[in-house]
């Protein structure tokens, strides 16, 4: 199992993952990286376990953003197509397309809250 030395707020670690997963550890750690030095930025100076909680939670809550849009999506577009099968009902279409635009768009908040994080850890 291959181990790589990683630096956290300005702390080393070494750490083993399974061989291929060096890189996006790498970047993982790059991300949790930049959240700790964010909020050392605004609080000061703070125990480590309490700084990597921080950090943690705020990516952690990030995520949760993106998998809500993406799930709202998923769902809108899951309707709009329920809604659609074999329909010739001019009101009925006019409403799927109003779904399906909203659908999109929060597909489209999406997409960028996942570019967002890619971004963030260097990968987009």
């Amino acid at each position: 199992m291959p181990e790589i030395a990683i630096k956290i707020a300005g702390r080393a670690y070494t750490v083993a993952c399974n061989p291929g997963e060096e890189d996006s550890l790498e970047k993982a750690a790059q991300l949790l990286s930049m959240e700790a030095d964010a909020i050392a930025g605004q609080l000061g100076t703070l125990p480590e376990q309490r700084l990597l909680l921080m950090a943690g939670l705020m990516l952690g809550d990030r995520t949760v953003g993106v998998y809500g849009e993406l799930e709202k999506a998923q769902a809108a577009l899951k309707e709009v197509k329920a809604q659609l099968g074999g329909s010739q009902d001019s009101a009925a279409l006019a409403e799927a397309t109003a779904r399906a635009e909203a659908a999109e768009a929060a597909l489209e908040r999406a997409t960028v809250a996942t570019e967002q994080l890619a971004m963030d850890l260097g990968t987009s």
